[in-house]
């Protein structure tokens, strides 16, 4: 069910990739699925993380129809790319993306960690002690 998804968000990053990446910075892709149908994706941004970029958009678009917060899934990436490859590596929330994360009824967390792979939780439930550089 969620490999589903995760093959859809590397195919956004490939797109994300072509269009928007240029030089060595880390890019985070955060994706909101509501039901299993992609709903929105936002990327970091100077001053705005991908999760936090996310959650705005979601908060947009309540104003224009019902989400159903509870049944809101948000995967992020952390995107590399090597030559023609495009790999995952850490991008577990950080503790400010988590705080936004659980003022929300956003129920499932998932993250890509160092070995390409995913890990995941119940926002309510995410632990994180990571803080990123725009807040040291």
């Amino acid at each position: 069910k969620n490999m589903k998804k995760y093959n859809e968000l590397l195919r956004l990053a490939n797109i994300y990739f072509d269009k928007h990446i240029k030089g060595p910075i880390p890019y985070h892709l955060a994706a909101a699925f509501e039901n299993n149908n992609l709903i929105c994706v936002g990327m970091n941004d100077p001053g705005i993380h991908a999760e936090s970029y996310v959650i705005k958009k979601l908060k947009y678009m309540e104003t224009k129809r019902k989400l159903k917060w509870e049944k809101i899934h948000i995967i992020v990436v952390r995107l590399n790319k090597r030559n023609e490859d495009i790999s995952f590596s850490m991008s577990k929330p950080c503790i400010q993306c988590k705080e936004a994360l659980q003022k929300t009824k956003i129920n499932l967390i998932s993250w890509s960690n160092d070995q390409g792979s995913f890990d995941s939780c119940k926002v309510c439930e995410l632990c994180s002690s990571h803080v990123s550089r725009k807040y040291r």
